[in-house]
């Protein structure tokens, strides 16, 4: 039985999924992976098999590296086992892009939660830029009152 990973970062929507075998002697899959330019991962995953895979468990540490800032954060760390595959978290770096992440057993868990803070901070910009235009074209208009005058 897997666990699916599914890993995106929210800013480009850029998707990475990994299937970590919930029973498998000793260490099952670590490595680095590039999501996109924002954001590569490293995930390490430890797993014990109990008696002939009964009591399993693993552990499961995904971290992700913003290269904009080369700083790093722990998403996941995480014991799952037959009683608790399910998790997901969010972290939002650089004050602007969040990255999400989940494990589940069920194939199509898509991570939800970050996504609507990555909007949220979307429409945040846009309403700060639509107030910046807004005072630059009332500056604008008062130089022409100006000048005319």
């Amino acid at each position: 039985m897997p666990l699916h990973l599914i890993a995106e970062c929210c800013k480009c929507h850029n998707i990475i999924s990994r299937d970590l075998w919930a029973i498998k002697k000793n260490h099952g899959y670590s490595g680095r992976l590039y999501i996109c330019n924002h954001f590569d991962i490293e995930i390490d995953h430890e797993s014990s098999t109990g008696l002939c895979g009964w009591g399993w468990r693993n552990i499961i540490t995904l971290t992700a590296y913003y290269k904009p800032d080369s700083c790093s954060k722990e998403i996941i760390n995480q014991t799952f086992s037959a009683f608790n595959t399910e998790y997901q978290n969010y972290e939002v770096f650089g004050d602007k892009t969040v990255f999400h992440a989940r494990i589940s057993d069920f194939r199509n868990n898509y991570p939800i939660i970050g996504r609507n803070l990555q909007n949220d901070i979307k429409y945040n910009e846009m309403r700060e830029h639509e107030a910046l235009e807004r005072l630059r074209r009332e500056q604008q208009r008062k130089e022409k009152l100006l000048k005319l005058f």
